[in-house]
Protein backbone atom coordinates (compact mmCIF):
# COMPACT_ATOMS: atom_id res chain seq x y z
CA UNK A 1 0.00 0.00 0.00
CA UNK A 2 1.60 3.18 -0.92
CA UNK A 3 2.13 5.63 1.32
CA UNK A 4 1.00 9.34 0.94
CA UNK A 5 3.98 12.07 1.30
CA UNK A 6 2.06 14.84 2.56
CA UNK A 7 4.82 17.25 2.16
CA UNK A 8 4.33 17.28 -1.35
CA UNK A 9 1.31 18.32 -0.90
CA UNK A 10 2.41 21.42 0.46
CA UNK A 11 4.69 22.02 -2.19
CA UNK A 12 3.49 24.44 -5.04
CA UNK A 13 3.01 21.95 -6.93
CA UNK A 14 0.80 20.11 -4.19
CA UNK A 15 -2.25 18.92 -6.57
CA UNK A 16 0.33 17.63 -9.60
CA UNK A 17 2.28 15.50 -7.35
CA UNK A 18 -1.18 14.16 -5.35
CA UNK A 19 -2.49 13.13 -8.82
CA UNK A 20 0.58 11.98 -10.20
CA UNK A 21 1.47 9.72 -7.23
CA UNK A 22 -1.72 8.60 -5.54
CA UNK A 23 -4.47 9.11 -8.58
CA UNK A 24 -4.73 5.42 -8.59
CA UNK A 25 -6.01 5.20 -4.78
CA UNK A 26 -8.98 7.06 -6.04
CA UNK A 27 -9.48 5.46 -9.56
CA UNK A 28 -11.75 2.39 -9.17
CA UNK A 29 -14.27 0.89 -11.95
CA UNK A 30 -17.79 1.43 -11.74
CA UNK A 31 -19.96 -0.07 -10.06
CA UNK A 32 -21.31 -2.19 -12.45
CA UNK A 33 -17.92 -3.18 -13.75
CA UNK A 34 -16.78 -3.86 -10.20
CA UNK A 35 -19.54 -6.09 -9.83
CA UNK A 36 -19.09 -8.00 -12.66
CA UNK A 37 -15.19 -8.18 -12.38
CA UNK A 38 -16.08 -9.71 -8.52
CA UNK A 39 -18.33 -12.20 -10.36
CA UNK A 40 -15.97 -13.22 -12.39
CA UNK A 41 -13.07 -13.91 -9.87
CA UNK A 42 -15.42 -15.50 -7.34
CA UNK A 43 -16.67 -17.76 -10.19
CA UNK A 44 -12.90 -18.88 -11.07
CA UNK A 45 -11.90 -19.36 -7.44
CA UNK A 46 -14.95 -21.59 -6.98
CA UNK A 47 -13.42 -23.61 -9.79
CA UNK A 48 -9.76 -23.43 -8.76
CA UNK A 49 -11.13 -25.12 -5.07
CA UNK A 50 -13.01 -27.79 -6.87
CA UNK A 51 -9.50 -28.79 -9.33
CA UNK A 52 -10.84 -27.13 -11.65
CA UNK A 53 -14.38 -28.90 -11.99
CA UNK A 54 -17.43 -27.24 -12.21
CA UNK A 55 -20.22 -27.62 -9.67
CA UNK A 56 -23.42 -25.51 -9.70
CA UNK A 57 -24.30 -25.44 -5.90
CA UNK A 58 -20.43 -24.93 -5.12
CA UNK A 59 -20.10 -21.96 -7.33
CA UNK A 60 -23.33 -20.27 -6.28
CA UNK A 61 -22.20 -20.46 -2.93
CA UNK A 62 -18.84 -19.21 -3.33
CA UNK A 63 -20.64 -16.09 -5.56
CA UNK A 64 -23.02 -15.60 -2.41
CA UNK A 65 -20.02 -15.71 0.26
CA UNK A 66 -17.86 -13.44 -1.92
CA UNK A 67 -20.38 -10.62 -2.65
CA UNK A 68 -22.10 -10.99 1.33
CA UNK A 69 -18.35 -10.37 2.29
CA UNK A 70 -18.49 -7.34 0.79
CA UNK A 71 -21.35 -6.32 2.23
CA UNK A 72 -20.87 -7.19 5.89
CA UNK A 73 -17.77 -5.81 6.00
CA UNK A 74 -18.83 -2.26 4.23
CA UNK A 75 -21.54 -2.27 6.85
CA UNK A 76 -19.53 -3.27 9.96
CA UNK A 77 -16.34 -1.04 8.87
CA UNK A 78 -19.16 1.91 9.51
CA UNK A 79 -20.34 0.91 11.94
CA UNK A 80 -17.28 0.90 13.69
CA UNK A 81 -16.03 4.22 12.75
CA UNK A 82 -18.55 5.93 10.89
CA UNK A 83 -16.27 8.56 9.42
CA UNK A 84 -14.42 5.87 7.29
CA UNK A 85 -13.68 6.14 3.54
CA UNK A 86 -15.13 2.75 3.21
CA UNK A 87 -17.71 2.97 0.28
CA UNK A 88 -19.63 -0.45 -1.27
CA UNK A 89 -16.99 0.65 -4.00
CA UNK A 90 -13.78 0.88 -2.21
CA UNK A 91 -14.48 -2.60 0.19
CA UNK A 92 -15.89 -4.11 -3.16
CA UNK A 93 -12.38 -3.07 -4.67
CA UNK A 94 -10.87 -4.72 -1.55
CA UNK A 95 -12.67 -8.10 -1.79
CA UNK A 96 -11.67 -8.18 -5.22
CA UNK A 97 -8.28 -7.66 -4.92
CA UNK A 98 -8.26 -10.02 -1.74
CA UNK A 99 -10.03 -12.74 -4.12
CA UNK A 100 -7.10 -12.23 -6.71
CA UNK A 101 -4.67 -13.17 -4.76
CA UNK A 102 -6.16 -16.37 -3.39
CA UNK A 103 -6.54 -16.84 -7.28
CA UNK A 104 -2.81 -16.41 -7.57
CA UNK A 105 -1.93 -19.00 -5.22
CA UNK A 106 -4.25 -21.76 -5.76
CA UNK A 107 -3.65 -21.53 -8.98
CA UNK A 108 0.23 -21.24 -8.33
CA UNK A 109 -0.20 -24.96 -6.90
CA UNK A 110 -2.09 -26.17 -9.85
CA UNK A 111 0.58 -25.14 -11.92
CA UNK A 112 3.61 -27.19 -9.89
CA UNK A 113 0.99 -30.38 -9.66
CA UNK A 114 0.51 -30.38 -13.35
CA UNK A 115 4.34 -30.51 -13.54
CA UNK A 116 6.09 -32.29 -10.76
CA UNK A 117 2.86 -34.39 -9.14
CA UNK A 118 -0.22 -36.18 -9.87
CA UNK A 119 -2.33 -35.83 -6.67
CA UNK A 120 -3.38 -32.32 -5.75
CA UNK A 121 -3.64 -31.54 -1.93
CA UNK A 122 -4.83 -27.87 -2.33
CA UNK A 123 -3.15 -26.55 0.95
CA UNK A 124 -2.59 -23.33 -0.51
CA UNK A 125 -6.52 -22.75 0.02
CA UNK A 126 -6.14 -22.77 3.58
CA UNK A 127 -1.95 -20.53 2.65
CA UNK A 128 -4.39 -18.21 0.43
CA UNK A 129 -6.96 -17.50 2.91
CA UNK A 130 -4.14 -16.45 5.31
CA UNK A 131 -2.91 -14.21 2.36
CA UNK A 132 -6.22 -12.58 1.86
CA UNK A 133 -6.70 -11.98 5.42
CA UNK A 134 -3.13 -10.22 5.85
CA UNK A 135 -3.87 -8.10 2.82
CA UNK A 136 -7.59 -7.18 3.93
CA UNK A 137 -6.11 -6.39 7.46
CA UNK A 138 -3.20 -3.75 6.24
CA UNK A 139 -6.23 -2.22 3.62
CA UNK A 140 -8.62 -1.85 6.56
CA UNK A 141 -6.10 -0.48 9.33
CA UNK A 142 -4.66 1.44 6.92
CA UNK A 143 -7.13 2.94 5.43
CA UNK A 144 -10.80 2.18 6.99
CA UNK A 145 -9.89 1.71 10.71
CA UNK A 146 -7.29 3.11 12.35
CA UNK A 147 -8.07 0.67 15.75
CA UNK A 148 -6.03 -2.51 15.31
CA UNK A 149 -8.06 -4.32 17.59
CA UNK A 150 -11.01 -3.78 15.13
CA UNK A 151 -9.56 -4.14 11.94
CA UNK A 152 -8.19 -7.77 12.99
CA UNK A 153 -11.56 -8.88 13.32
CA UNK A 154 -12.79 -7.50 10.50
CA UNK A 155 -10.05 -9.03 7.96
CA UNK A 156 -11.48 -12.38 9.17
CA UNK A 157 -14.92 -12.25 8.09
CA UNK A 158 -14.31 -12.37 3.85
CA UNK A 159 -11.75 -15.43 3.67
CA UNK A 160 -13.40 -17.23 6.48
CA UNK A 161 -17.22 -17.18 4.64
CA UNK A 162 -15.40 -18.40 1.75
CA UNK A 163 -13.52 -20.73 3.08
CA UNK A 164 -16.25 -22.71 5.24
CA UNK A 165 -18.56 -22.98 1.95
CA UNK A 166 -15.40 -24.83 -0.03
CA UNK A 167 -15.95 -28.19 2.04
CA UNK A 168 -13.82 -30.72 3.24
CA UNK A 169 -10.35 -29.41 2.60
CA UNK A 170 -7.33 -30.63 3.58
CA UNK A 171 -5.52 -28.34 6.08
CA UNK A 172 -2.05 -29.09 6.34
CA UNK A 173 0.47 -27.87 9.15
CA UNK A 174 2.73 -26.29 6.23
CA UNK A 175 -0.05 -24.08 5.37
CA UNK A 176 -1.08 -23.02 8.69
CA UNK A 177 2.08 -22.14 9.61
CA UNK A 178 3.01 -20.24 6.55
CA UNK A 179 0.34 -18.48 6.34
CA UNK A 180 0.26 -17.46 10.39
CA UNK A 181 4.02 -16.15 9.38
CA UNK A 182 2.40 -13.83 6.66
CA UNK A 183 -0.04 -12.63 8.99
CA UNK A 184 2.48 -12.02 11.67
CA UNK A 185 4.20 -9.88 9.03
CA UNK A 186 1.53 -7.95 8.49
CA UNK A 187 0.94 -7.14 12.13
CA UNK A 188 4.15 -6.04 12.26
CA UNK A 189 4.23 -3.73 9.58
CA UNK A 190 0.97 -1.96 11.28
CA UNK A 191 2.67 -1.41 14.74
CA UNK A 192 5.86 -0.59 12.70
CA UNK A 193 3.86 2.30 10.91
CA UNK A 194 2.35 3.36 14.12
CA UNK A 195 4.95 3.63 15.93
CA UNK A 196 6.07 6.21 13.19
CA UNK A 197 4.84 9.60 14.80
CA UNK A 198 4.96 13.57 13.89
CA UNK A 199 6.44 15.91 16.71
CA UNK A 200 2.57 16.49 17.32
CA UNK A 201 2.39 12.50 18.72
CA UNK A 202 0.51 11.59 15.47
CA UNK A 203 1.16 8.40 13.91
CA UNK A 204 1.97 8.10 10.13
CA UNK A 205 -1.56 5.54 10.19
CA UNK A 206 -3.64 8.30 11.56
CA UNK A 207 -2.13 10.77 8.97
CA UNK A 208 -2.31 8.58 5.78
CA UNK A 209 -6.24 8.01 7.10
CA UNK A 210 -6.78 11.95 7.31
CA UNK A 211 -5.58 12.80 4.23
CA UNK A 212 -7.84 10.18 2.61
CA UNK A 213 -10.86 11.30 4.25
CA UNK A 214 -10.17 14.98 3.09
CA UNK A 215 -9.34 13.50 -0.50
CA UNK A 216 -12.04 10.81 -0.62
CA UNK A 217 -14.53 11.70 1.36
CA UNK A 218 -14.24 15.54 1.35
CA UNK A 219 -14.06 15.18 5.29
CA UNK A 220 -11.19 17.25 6.65
CA UNK A 221 -11.95 17.52 10.12
CA UNK A 222 -9.04 15.24 11.59
CA UNK A 223 -6.60 16.42 8.91
CA UNK A 224 -7.46 20.44 9.85
CA UNK A 225 -6.71 19.55 13.80
CA UNK A 226 -3.28 17.84 13.03
CA UNK A 227 -2.75 20.82 10.99
CA UNK A 228 -4.24 23.40 14.13
CA UNK A 229 -1.54 21.73 15.87
CA UNK A 230 1.13 23.08 14.51
CA UNK A 231 -0.25 26.18 13.51
CA UNK A 232 1.82 29.51 14.50
CA UNK A 233 0.02 32.84 15.11
CA UNK A 234 1.26 35.54 12.63
CA UNK A 235 0.67 39.32 11.29
CA UNK A 236 -0.40 39.23 8.20
CA UNK A 237 -0.58 42.18 6.03
CA UNK A 238 -2.85 42.79 3.02
CA UNK A 239 -3.44 45.48 0.75
CA UNK A 240 -6.49 46.68 -1.08
CA UNK A 241 -7.23 49.00 -4.29
CA UNK A 242 -10.14 50.15 -4.81
CA UNK A 243 -11.92 52.14 -7.69
CA UNK A 244 -15.21 54.41 -7.17
CA UNK A 245 -17.92 53.03 -9.52
CA UNK A 246 -21.81 53.24 -9.39
CA UNK A 247 -22.47 49.66 -8.68
CA UNK A 248 -20.25 47.28 -6.77
CA UNK A 249 -16.34 48.71 -6.61
CA UNK A 250 -13.79 46.82 -8.15
CA UNK A 251 -11.24 46.26 -5.66
CA UNK A 252 -7.69 44.77 -6.01
CA UNK A 253 -6.88 42.44 -3.35
CA UNK A 254 -2.98 41.56 -2.19
CA UNK A 255 -3.48 38.76 0.92
CA UNK A 256 -0.18 38.00 2.94
CA UNK A 257 -2.20 34.62 3.01
CA UNK A 258 -1.63 31.74 0.36
CA UNK A 259 -4.58 29.83 -1.09
CA UNK A 260 -4.31 26.27 -0.49
CA UNK A 261 -3.07 23.75 0.07
CA UNK A 262 -5.68 21.94 -1.90
CA UNK A 263 -10.30 20.95 -1.61
CA UNK A 264 -11.26 21.26 1.11
CA UNK A 265 -9.15 22.51 3.96
CA UNK A 266 -8.12 25.43 5.34
CA UNK A 267 -7.39 28.65 3.25
CA UNK A 268 -8.35 26.40 -0.50
CA UNK A 269 -10.83 28.75 -1.37
CA UNK A 270 -9.80 31.98 -0.21
CA UNK A 271 -10.49 34.13 -3.63
CA UNK A 272 -13.94 32.70 -3.98
CA UNK A 273 -14.43 33.65 -0.07
CA UNK A 274 -13.48 36.82 -0.72
CA UNK A 275 -15.54 37.52 -3.72
CA UNK A 276 -18.22 36.54 -1.36
CA UNK A 277 -17.65 38.33 1.29
CA UNK A 278 -16.80 41.64 -0.53
CA UNK A 279 -19.43 41.01 -2.50
CA UNK A 280 -21.94 41.56 0.47
CA UNK A 281 -20.09 44.89 1.25
CA UNK A 282 -20.85 45.95 -2.77
CA UNK A 283 -16.91 45.56 -3.46
CA UNK A 284 -16.05 43.00 -6.14
CA UNK A 285 -12.95 41.32 -5.15
CA UNK A 286 -10.17 40.90 -7.47
CA UNK A 287 -7.60 38.42 -5.84
CA UNK A 288 -3.78 38.85 -6.95
CA UNK A 289 -1.43 36.31 -6.50
CA UNK A 290 1.40 37.51 -4.14
CA UNK A 291 4.76 35.94 -3.23
CA UNK A 292 5.27 32.97 -0.81
CA UNK A 293 4.51 29.55 -0.22
CA UNK A 294 2.00 26.83 1.69
CA UNK A 295 3.71 28.00 4.84
CA UNK A 296 1.17 30.69 4.62
CA UNK A 297 -2.10 28.36 4.55
CA UNK A 298 -4.65 29.04 7.00
CA UNK A 299 -5.12 25.38 8.70
CA UNK A 300 -8.77 25.50 8.89
CA UNK A 301 -12.09 26.60 7.62
CA UNK A 302 -13.49 28.26 10.47
CA UNK A 303 -10.17 30.21 10.28
CA UNK A 304 -10.17 31.45 7.19
CA UNK A 305 -13.90 32.45 6.95
CA UNK A 306 -12.97 34.82 9.68
CA UNK A 307 -10.10 36.15 8.38
CA UNK A 308 -12.14 36.95 4.68
CA UNK A 309 -15.11 38.81 6.64
CA UNK A 310 -12.26 40.38 8.83
CA UNK A 311 -10.81 41.61 5.06
CA UNK A 312 -13.81 42.58 3.52
CA UNK A 313 -15.08 44.75 6.59
CA UNK A 314 -11.49 46.53 6.61
CA UNK A 315 -11.16 47.06 2.96
CA UNK A 316 -15.14 48.44 3.15
CA UNK A 317 -13.73 51.23 5.43
CA UNK A 318 -11.33 52.68 3.26
CA UNK A 319 -12.16 55.89 1.49
CA UNK A 320 -11.97 56.41 -2.23
CA UNK A 321 -10.94 59.81 -1.78
CA UNK A 322 -7.72 59.97 -3.94
CA UNK A 323 -8.32 61.95 -7.60
CA UNK A 324 -7.40 59.57 -10.64
CA UNK A 325 -4.33 62.14 -11.44
CA UNK A 326 -1.36 60.59 -10.39
CA UNK A 327 -0.44 57.06 -12.58
CA UNK A 328 2.66 56.46 -13.90
CA UNK A 329 3.15 53.30 -16.28
CA UNK A 330 2.42 51.13 -17.50
CA UNK A 331 5.70 50.12 -18.10
CA UNK A 332 6.43 47.08 -19.74
CA UNK A 333 10.01 45.37 -19.80
CA UNK A 334 11.21 41.59 -20.06
CA UNK A 335 14.33 40.18 -17.87
CA UNK A 336 15.87 37.35 -18.57
CA UNK A 337 13.08 34.73 -18.98
CA UNK A 338 10.51 36.65 -17.02
CA UNK A 339 8.43 39.94 -18.05
CA UNK A 340 7.40 42.36 -15.81
CA UNK A 341 4.56 44.88 -15.97
CA UNK A 342 4.79 47.61 -13.33
CA UNK A 343 2.13 50.64 -12.50
CA UNK A 344 2.27 53.11 -10.13
CA UNK A 345 -0.69 55.22 -8.30
CA UNK A 346 1.12 57.93 -6.07
CA UNK A 347 3.76 56.05 -4.52
CA UNK A 348 2.22 52.52 -4.51
CA UNK A 349 3.63 50.50 -7.22
CA UNK A 350 2.17 47.17 -8.84
CA UNK A 351 5.22 45.06 -9.84
CA UNK A 352 3.41 41.85 -11.82
CA UNK A 353 5.39 39.49 -12.78
CA UNK A 354 5.04 36.28 -15.29
CA UNK A 355 6.86 33.45 -17.10
CA UNK A 356 4.88 32.92 -19.66
CA UNK A 357 4.78 30.95 -22.18
CA UNK A 358 7.34 28.80 -19.86
CA UNK A 359 6.53 27.53 -16.09
CA UNK A 360 7.91 28.67 -12.93
CA UNK A 361 7.22 28.05 -9.11
CA UNK A 362 5.69 30.45 -6.70
CA UNK A 363 7.97 33.51 -5.78
CA UNK A 364 9.44 33.48 -3.00
CA UNK A 365 9.40 36.03 0.05
CA UNK A 366 13.38 36.47 -0.21
CA UNK A 367 12.75 38.10 -3.33
CA UNK A 368 9.78 39.88 -3.09
CA UNK A 369 12.14 41.62 -0.24
CA UNK A 370 14.99 42.24 -2.61
CA UNK A 371 12.79 44.32 -4.95
CA UNK A 372 10.86 45.62 -2.12
CA UNK A 373 14.25 47.38 -1.23
CA UNK A 374 15.38 48.43 -4.39
CA UNK A 375 12.13 49.97 -4.79
CA UNK A 376 12.23 52.47 -1.85
CA UNK A 377 15.56 54.10 -3.30
CA UNK A 378 13.08 55.73 -5.60
CA UNK A 379 10.24 56.39 -2.88
CA UNK A 380 7.92 53.81 -3.94
CA UNK A 381 5.95 50.93 -1.68
CA UNK A 382 6.26 48.71 -4.03
CA UNK A 383 3.85 45.30 -4.26
CA UNK A 384 4.93 41.58 -6.06
CA UNK A 385 2.32 40.39 -7.82
CA UNK A 386 3.18 36.89 -9.40
CA UNK A 387 1.16 36.52 -11.97
CA UNK A 388 0.53 32.59 -12.03
CA UNK A 389 -0.14 32.21 -15.76
CA UNK A 390 1.58 29.29 -17.01
CA UNK A 391 2.05 25.73 -16.34
CA UNK A 392 3.21 22.67 -18.16
CA UNK A 393 6.27 23.85 -20.44
CA UNK A 394 9.93 24.09 -18.94
CA UNK A 395 10.42 25.29 -15.76
CA UNK A 396 12.43 28.12 -14.68
CA UNK A 397 13.05 29.57 -11.36
CA UNK A 398 12.84 33.53 -10.34
CA UNK A 399 15.86 34.66 -9.50
CA UNK A 400 17.48 37.89 -8.74
CA UNK A 401 20.96 37.48 -10.12
CA UNK A 402 21.49 41.24 -10.67
CA UNK A 403 19.74 44.24 -9.37
CA UNK A 404 20.53 46.34 -12.25
CA UNK A 405 17.92 45.50 -14.69
CA UNK A 406 15.14 45.69 -11.77
CA UNK A 407 16.66 48.57 -10.62
CA UNK A 408 16.66 50.14 -14.05
CA UNK A 409 12.85 49.32 -14.45
CA UNK A 410 11.91 50.99 -11.41
CA UNK A 411 13.97 54.17 -12.22
CA UNK A 412 12.28 53.78 -15.38
CA UNK A 413 8.70 54.01 -13.62
CA UNK A 414 9.98 57.07 -11.61
CA UNK A 415 10.95 58.79 -14.59
CA UNK A 416 7.53 58.59 -16.07
CA UNK A 417 4.93 61.74 -16.22
CA UNK A 418 1.84 61.10 -13.45
CA UNK A 419 -0.73 61.16 -15.85
CA UNK A 420 -4.51 61.72 -15.45
CA UNK A 421 -6.21 58.04 -16.25
CA UNK A 422 -10.11 56.85 -16.89
CA UNK A 423 -10.89 53.26 -15.39
CA UNK A 424 -13.96 51.04 -16.10
CA UNK A 425 -14.35 47.51 -14.99
CA UNK A 426 -16.69 44.65 -16.35
CA UNK A 427 -17.28 41.02 -14.73
CA UNK A 428 -18.47 37.58 -15.46
CA UNK A 429 -20.78 37.86 -13.14
CA UNK A 430 -22.74 40.04 -15.16
CA UNK A 431 -22.08 38.65 -18.67
CA UNK A 432 -22.92 34.92 -19.35
CA UNK A 433 -20.08 32.63 -20.01
CA UNK A 434 -20.07 28.86 -20.10
CA UNK A 435 -16.74 27.83 -18.92
CA UNK A 436 -15.22 24.42 -17.44
CA UNK A 437 -13.94 23.47 -14.20
CA UNK A 438 -10.68 25.99 -14.91
CA UNK A 439 -11.74 28.93 -13.53
CA UNK A 440 -13.57 29.54 -10.28
CA UNK A 441 -16.60 30.73 -8.43
CA UNK A 442 -14.95 34.41 -8.54
CA UNK A 443 -14.92 34.19 -12.51
CA UNK A 444 -13.16 36.78 -15.24
CA UNK A 445 -12.37 40.68 -14.30
CA UNK A 446 -11.15 43.02 -16.46
CA UNK A 447 -9.94 46.43 -15.27
CA UNK A 448 -9.53 49.11 -17.92
CA UNK A 449 -7.51 51.90 -18.29
CA UNK A 450 -7.01 54.74 -20.29
CA UNK A 451 -3.40 56.93 -20.26
CA UNK A 452 -2.89 59.28 -22.43
CA UNK A 453 -5.42 57.90 -24.86
CA UNK A 454 -4.23 54.08 -25.07
CA UNK A 455 -6.56 52.25 -23.59
CA UNK A 456 -5.12 49.51 -21.26
CA UNK A 457 -6.39 45.75 -19.96
CA UNK A 458 -5.68 44.47 -16.95
CA UNK A 459 -7.40 40.82 -16.93
CA UNK A 460 -8.19 39.08 -13.51
CA UNK A 461 -8.94 35.21 -13.40
CA UNK A 462 -9.84 33.23 -11.17
CA UNK A 463 -7.94 30.08 -11.76
CA UNK A 464 -4.90 27.83 -11.02
CA UNK A 465 -2.51 29.06 -13.59
CA UNK A 466 -2.72 28.82 -16.84
CA UNK A 467 -1.78 26.66 -20.12
CA UNK A 468 1.51 27.57 -21.77
CA UNK A 469 0.68 30.31 -24.30
CA UNK A 470 -2.56 31.78 -22.67
CA UNK A 471 -1.12 35.08 -22.15
CA UNK A 472 0.12 35.12 -25.30
CA UNK A 473 -3.36 34.46 -27.10
CA UNK A 474 -5.27 37.38 -24.76
CA UNK A 475 -2.50 39.66 -25.60
CA UNK A 476 -3.27 38.98 -29.79
CA UNK A 477 -7.06 38.79 -29.10
CA UNK A 478 -6.84 41.98 -27.40
CA UNK A 479 -4.39 44.13 -29.85
CA UNK A 480 -6.67 43.20 -32.53
CA UNK A 481 -10.05 45.17 -30.31
CA UNK A 482 -8.16 48.10 -29.78
CA UNK A 483 -6.61 47.30 -26.18
CA UNK A 484 -2.96 46.39 -24.82
CA UNK A 485 -2.59 44.24 -22.11
CA UNK A 486 -0.88 45.13 -18.70
CA UNK A 487 -1.09 41.28 -17.66
CA UNK A 488 -3.11 37.86 -17.09
CA UNK A 489 -3.52 37.15 -13.86
CA UNK A 490 -4.36 33.94 -11.82
CA UNK A 491 -5.50 33.93 -8.13
CA UNK A 492 -3.47 30.50 -7.68
CA UNK A 493 -7.54 29.55 -5.99
CA UNK A 494 -7.15 25.92 -4.68
CA UNK A 495 -10.81 25.62 -4.91
CA UNK A 496 -11.01 22.60 -7.50
CA UNK A 497 -7.62 21.25 -6.31
CA UNK A 498 -7.69 17.97 -5.30
CA UNK A 499 -11.41 17.79 -6.27
CA UNK A 500 -10.75 15.17 -9.33
CA UNK A 501 -7.25 13.52 -8.41
CA UNK A 502 -7.37 11.11 -10.85
CA UNK A 503 -6.71 13.66 -13.72
CA UNK A 504 -3.54 14.75 -14.84
CA UNK A 505 -2.01 17.05 -12.16
CA UNK A 506 -5.04 17.04 -10.31
CA UNK A 507 -6.97 20.28 -11.65
CA UNK A 508 -7.50 22.14 -14.76
CA UNK A 509 -5.05 25.25 -15.39
CA UNK A 510 -6.51 27.78 -16.98
CA UNK A 511 -7.18 26.71 -20.77
CA UNK A 512 -7.43 23.27 -20.29
CA UNK A 513 -11.08 22.74 -19.57
CA UNK A 514 -12.55 26.05 -21.66
CA UNK A 515 -10.38 26.60 -24.78
CA UNK A 516 -8.32 29.61 -24.72
CA UNK A 517 -9.80 31.00 -28.12
CA UNK A 518 -13.07 31.29 -25.80
CA UNK A 519 -11.73 32.64 -22.94
CA UNK A 520 -10.01 35.13 -25.09
CA UNK A 521 -12.99 36.46 -27.16
CA UNK A 522 -14.90 36.63 -23.39
CA UNK A 523 -11.90 38.71 -22.39
CA UNK A 524 -11.83 40.93 -25.24
CA UNK A 525 -16.27 41.31 -24.94
CA UNK A 526 -15.39 41.79 -20.86
CA UNK A 527 -12.85 44.27 -22.08
CA UNK A 528 -15.71 46.46 -24.48
CA UNK A 529 -18.07 46.59 -21.53
CA UNK A 530 -15.57 47.80 -19.69
CA UNK A 531 -14.25 50.49 -22.04
CA UNK A 532 -18.06 51.50 -22.71
CA UNK A 533 -17.89 52.33 -18.85
CA UNK A 534 -14.73 54.44 -18.89
CA UNK A 535 -14.74 57.41 -16.59
CA UNK A 536 -12.38 59.23 -14.19
CA UNK A 537 -12.60 57.25 -10.92
CA UNK A 538 -11.37 58.14 -8.09
CA UNK A 539 -9.89 55.54 -5.80
CA UNK A 540 -8.46 54.19 -2.27
CA UNK A 541 -5.76 52.70 -1.04
CA UNK A 542 -5.49 50.73 2.19
CA UNK A 543 -3.12 48.06 4.48
CA UNK A 544 -4.02 46.15 7.30
CA UNK A 545 -2.86 43.62 9.51
CA UNK A 546 -4.51 40.08 10.76
CA UNK A 547 -3.59 38.30 13.50
CA UNK A 548 -4.31 34.54 12.00
CA UNK A 549 -2.61 31.00 12.62
CA UNK A 550 -0.49 30.18 9.79
CA UNK A 551 0.76 26.56 9.00
CA UNK A 552 4.43 28.07 9.34
CA UNK A 553 7.34 25.84 8.29
CA UNK A 554 7.48 23.32 11.16
CA UNK A 555 4.27 21.21 9.81
CA UNK A 556 5.83 21.44 6.39
CA UNK A 557 9.15 19.98 8.05
CA UNK A 558 7.46 17.49 9.91
CA UNK A 559 5.27 16.15 7.54
CA UNK A 560 8.64 15.63 5.45
CA UNK A 561 10.35 13.49 7.95
CA UNK A 562 7.40 11.49 8.86
CA UNK A 563 6.92 10.98 4.56
CA UNK A 564 10.45 10.03 3.81
CA UNK A 565 10.76 7.73 7.21
CA UNK A 566 7.21 6.10 6.58
CA UNK A 567 8.03 6.14 3.32
CA UNK A 568 11.54 4.28 4.08
CA UNK A 569 10.06 1.35 5.98
CA UNK A 570 8.03 0.40 3.68
CA UNK A 571 9.93 0.02 0.46
CA UNK A 572 12.27 -2.43 2.66
CA UNK A 573 9.22 -4.19 4.42
CA UNK A 574 7.96 -4.65 0.69
CA UNK A 575 11.38 -6.25 -0.63
CA UNK A 576 11.58 -8.41 2.18
CA UNK A 577 8.13 -9.48 2.53
CA UNK A 578 7.06 -10.19 -0.88
CA UNK A 579 9.91 -12.77 -1.39
CA UNK A 580 9.30 -14.25 1.72
CA UNK A 581 5.71 -14.65 0.79
CA UNK A 582 6.83 -16.56 -2.48
CA UNK A 583 9.15 -18.66 -0.72
CA UNK A 584 6.63 -19.80 1.38
CA UNK A 585 4.05 -20.55 -1.33
CA UNK A 586 6.31 -22.82 -2.87
CA UNK A 587 7.64 -24.70 -0.05
CA UNK A 588 4.01 -25.19 1.27
CA UNK A 589 3.92 -27.37 -2.44
CA UNK A 590 6.98 -28.86 -1.32
CA UNK A 591 6.12 -30.06 2.16
CA UNK A 592 2.98 -31.24 1.19
CA UNK A 593 3.70 -33.05 -1.29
Amino acid sequence: MPLIDPVSLLSSSSTEELARRYGRLFSLPSSASLVAYLGVSALLLALLFDRLHFDLISTLLGLATTFASAVVLQYLIKAVEPSSIATPRRVSAMVLSGTLIWIFAVAAELVYVSLFKSIQNTVTIAFGAFLVCAFEFVVINGAFVEKTRLAGPLSIIHPTLVFLWSGSLRVSIAGVGAGVIVLAFAFAFIYRLKAIRTLTNDSAIHTLQAFLKTWAAHNPEELERALSRYSVEESVGTRVIKFEMPKKQPTLVLSGIHPGPFFPVGSYNLPELFFEKFDAEQMTALTMHRPGGHEKNLPTRDECVRYANETATLAAGIQTKNRPSDMRGPVLARIDDFSAACIALGNQALVMVSSSPLSSDDITYSVEGKLASLAKEFGFDVSIVDAHNSIGSKRVKFEITSDRPWRDLIERLRREEEHEFRVGFAHSSEAEFNHGPDISDAGVGVLTFEVEKTKWALVLVDSNNANPGSKEELRRRLDGAGFKLIELCTSDSHNLAARGVAMERGYFALGEATPISDVASYVVKLAQIAESRLSYRSYGMGEFVSKVHVFGTKAIEDFASLARRSSTFAKRFVMIAIPLTLVLLILTFIISD
